[in-house]
C-alpha cells in the first residue's frame, strides 16, 4: 500500500491507538506469561472500547494482569480456572506463574534504560482476618507485593492507601479507592509508572494548530507536533504505523492510524495475536514524516463487565467464589466486589509519561457474618414482652 504525503496527513489526523510495546524479544522460557499478555490485553481493550461510543480510553495490561494474578493465588477450584482462562494461561500451577511472574517484574527492570519505569503490587487486609501464609509468600514472591494488614475501622485506612497509589505513580493517579465498607476484607492493587524521553525528540517550535479530524466527520483544532527522520515503519492493508524509540531503552510508543476508509473500531477488531506479531515482524527503518497530537488526557472504569463478558464470572458471585486460599481459618463466603482501573497518559514533544493502578475493590465477606472475636455485648430477650432477661460484656470469655 502506497501512502503519499497528502494522505498520510489525512489518516494521521484521523485517529491515533497507543500502545507501549517491548522492541526486545523474550522466549517462552524467559516468561511464563509472554505469550498471554498481549491476548489478554487485546481481549481487555476490545471488550472496553466495544461501548465508548468513540471516549479516549487507556488502559495497563500489565497492571491489571498483576492485580488478577495476585487475585488468583487466593482462589482455588473453579474461580482459579476462570482467571487462569481468562488470562491466557494455559498451565494455571501458581508455582509455576508466580516464578514467571517474577521473571517478567525483572526482566522490564533490566529493559527500561533511561526510562523511568516502576511496578508495584500491594495486597491491603483487614486485621479482622488473617491472610494465609501461602497467599502472603505467592504475592510477595511472584509478583513482589507488599502484603499488610492494617485497622479498616478507621479513618486513616483510605488516607494510607491512597498514599502508597500516589507514592507509586509519581502522584499522577492520587486514589484508588474512596472509602472502605465495613464488609470489605481486603484490597488487591497493581500501580505502573512509565517515563520516558523520545530518542528523537520533536521540536517545540514546529508544534503549530491545525485540523484534527473526528471520527465522524467533524473537526477541531489541536496542538500537532512535527518532525520527518528514520524510523521503524509499516505501510499495511489499512493503516500506516510508526515505532518511536525512547531513549536508551528497549521501548516504543507504537502509534497506528487507520486509512480514511477504515474507522478506528474497525481496525480495533483487527488486533489479535496473530496480527500483532506479523506486524512486529514487518516494521522497517524508512525516513517518516511524522505529525502527532500533543495529548494528556486520564480513563477509570470498572472491569467487572469486561471480565465478566471474558469468561471470568464465580470470581464476583457471593455464592460461587472460591478464596478460601487467601484468608486462615475462613468462616464466611468472599467474593470480588469489583477490580478498578485507572490510567493518564501524556505525550509531548519531549516524551512520554503514563501511570495506571487496577485494584480488587472490596474482597467483600457475606453481610450476615458477626464475628464475636473481639470484646463483645449479649443481651437474653423475651420477644414477646420484650423484656430483657439478661445482659452483659464479655472482654475475655474464660473456658
Amino acid at each position: 500500500m502506497t501512502v503519499n504525503f497528502n494522505d498520510r496527513y489525512a489518516a494521521l489526523l484521523s485517529a491515533v491507538l497507543l500502545l507501549l510495546g517491548l522492541t526486545a524479544r523474550t522466549s517462552d522460557a524467559e516468561v511464563y506469561s509472554a505469550e498471554a499478555t498481549p491476548t489478554f490485553g487485546f481481549r481487555l481493550f476490545r471488550q472496553l472500547v466495544l461501548d465508548s461510543s468513540a471516549e479516549n480510553v487507556v488502559i495497563s495490561p500489565v497492571s491489571v494482569e498483576m492485580c488478577l494474578a495476585m487475585a488468583m493465588n487466593g482462589a482455588g477450584g473453579h474461580t482459579r480456572t476462570e482467571v487462569g482462562q481468562v488470562l491466557g494461561l494455559v498451565d494455571t500451577n501458581l508455582d509455576s506463574i508466580n516464578k514467571s511472574y517474577a521473571k517478567s517484574i525483572h526482566l522490564l527492570a533490566t529493559l527500561h534504560g533511561d526510562a523511568d519505569l516502576s511496578i508495584a503490587n500491594s495486597v491491603w487486609g483487614s486485621d479482622r482476618l488473617a491472610f494465609s501464609r501461602g497467599f502472603t509468600e505467592a504475592c510477595s514472591t511472584g509478583c513482589e507485593a507488599s502484603v499488610r494488614s492494617i485497622n479498616f475501622g478507621k479513618s486513616s485506612a483510605v488516607r494510607v492507601i491512597n498514599g502508597w497509589v500516589a507514592l507509586q505513580t509519581h502522584k499522577l493517579i492520587s486514589a484508588a479507592i474512596e472509602h472502605i465498607d465495613p464488609l470489605d476484607v481486603a484490597f488487591i492493587l497493581s500501580a505502573v509508572f512509565f517515563r520516558g524521553r523520545w530518542t528523537k525528540p520533536f521540536d517545540p517550535r514546529d508544534t503549530r494548530s491545525d485540523t484534527f479530524h473526528l471520527m465522524h466527520g467533524g473537526k477541531v483544532i489541536r496542538q500537532m507536533m512535527w518532525q520527518i527522520d528514520d524510523f521503524d515503519y509499516l505501510s499495511d492493508d489499512g493503516f500506516s504505523a510508526v515505532a518511536l524509540p525512547f531513549n536508551h531503552s528497549s521501548f516504543s510508543m507504537y502509534v497506528f492510524v487507520p486509512d480514511d476508509t477504515i474507522d478506528l473500531p474497525a481496525f480495533l477488531r483487527t488486533l489479535n495475536d496473530d496480527n500483532w506479531r506479523r506486524w512486529m515482524s514487518k516494521f522497517r527503518k524508512k525516513e517518516t514524516y511524522v505529525i502527532l497530537p500533543r495529548f494528556k488526557f486520564g480513563y477509570e472504569a470498572s472491569l467487572l463487565p469486561a471480565l465478566k463478558s471474558m469468561g471470568m464470572t464465580s470470581a464476583f458471585s457471593r455464592k460461587d467464589a472460591d478464596f478460601t486460599s487467601m484468608f486462615e481459618n475462613l468462616r464466611a463466603p468472599v467474593w470480588l466486589g469489583d477490580i478498578a482501573h485507572k490510567a493518564l497518559i501524556e505525550v509531548d514533544e519531549a516524551g512520554a509519561t503514563a501511570a495506571a493502578v487496577t485494584g480488587a475493590l472490596g474482597v467483600t465477606g457475606e453481610a450476615e457474618t458477626v464475628f464475636a472475636d473481639r470484646p463483645f455485648f449479649f443481651a437474653i430477650r423475651d420477644y414477646k414482652s420484650g423484656a430483657l432477661l439478661f445482659m452483659g460484656a464479655v472482654y475475655d470469655p474464660p473456658q
